[in-house]
């Protein structure tokens, strides 16, 4: 994959990104953030993950998202009567995600 097509990525392109449940709630517990922002962080990337999995129908690898993957999430969100406020909050936890990795 380039860099160019995942700006989710480019902190670290080279990075394979690959975790659990638990070693990202333990990375997030030990960065500078509230109880409830690590919440809604993993509560947002579990439901990017799941529709991930249901819509390419394998497991997810944030490694191989791409900036069309990431439309397509975003499109998904607004089909499903999310407000702008919460789309908005999905995608700053994808970034901190990629940051953070």
């Amino acid at each position: 994959m380039q860099t160019q097509d995942n700006p989710y990525n480019l902190y670290n392109p080279e990075a394979k990104v690959e975790f659990s449940q638990k070693q990202l709630r333990e990375i997030l517990a030990a960065q500078p953030l509230s109880p409830l922002t690590v919440k809604n962080y993993l509560a947002d990337i579990n439901h990017l993950v799941s529709w991930y999995e249901a819509e390419f129908k394998k497991p997810f690898a944030p490694g191989d998202l791409t900036s069309q993957m990431l439309d397509l999430f975003r499109e998904y969100l607004a089909s499903n009567n999310h407000s702008t406020r919460t789309i908005n909050r999905h995608f700053s936890s994808i970034r901190t995600l990629f940051k953070i990795f």
